[in-house]
């Protein structure tokens, strides 16, 4: 199972090498009639919408990755498997088409792009031109990159450091390396809280137990 058993291959957006892949991000187009938006998985166990039966288990194979024998030595080949850091699941419908949807997944960072229900007709060809477009970027850092464990954004392969809206979400990348802020963080007198996946909170939030509140800027209250 995994990245080689869905319907149609991923392709791949941006030229990394095997060990890369390890950190790599993938992006799951898929399409649902109740569900909407982009949502960003770390595991399998941050799913919470209610996808359909498929779309599960399409992501499920995407957090398995892909399996590849590698040659060790002269004669011997040996499985490795290669999963990704992070699934980026954007679903289309009848309001937000798939070239709205393309345009909007512009603003994040993927390695292998992958539509399984795609058409050949018409959406095959939106995906294939998408990600040649991805592929004519600069092969220099860029994004959200893993490394030992931390996740740090680039831009033009410089660690972005201070406030950063991904997406529709604001992070914090530490000052001293770049890493992105986890849990509690006090800025200029204010108390914050970035979820494990980094972003920052507001409105009413349960955290070890305790209810707290934050305002529309991520201030506790």
């Amino acid at each position: 199972m995994g990245i080689p058993e869905l319907k149609i291959s991923f392709m791949e957006a941006k030229n990394r090498d095997l060990e890369g892949a390890t950190t790599g991000v993938v992006l799951l187009i898929l399409k649902e009639t109740t569900l909407s938006g982009i949502h960003e998985y770390l595991s399998i166990e941050d799913v919470k919408e209610e996808y359909t039966p498929t779309n599960l288990q399409y992501i499920k194979d995407a957090f398995i990755g892909n399996v590849q024998d590698i040659k060790v030595g002269v004669n011997n080949l040996e499985a490795r498997a290669y999963t990704p850091s992070k699934v980026i699941v954007c679903i289309v419908n009848e309001t937000f088409t798939l070239d709205k949807a393309l345009e909007e997944c512009e603003g994040y960072e993927f390695n292998y792009m992958c539509m399984p229900d795609a058409t050949d007709e018409v959406e095959n060809p939106s995906v294939a031109v998408e990600v040649s477009n991805q592929k004519t970027s600069v092969s220099t850092k860029k994004g959200w990159v893993q490394e030992n464990g931390k996740w740090y954004y680039y831009i033009d392969g410089k660690k972005k450091v201070g406030w950063l809206k991904s997406g529709t979400k604001w992070f914090y990348m530490k000052p001293d390396e770049g890493e992105m802020a986890v849990g509690w963080l006090q800025y200029n007198k204010h108390w914050f809280y970035f979820n494990k996946n980094g972003y920052m909170l507001t409105g009413e939030q349960t955290i070890d137990g305790k209810k707290y509140k934050f305002n529309s800027e991520g201030y506790l209250l």
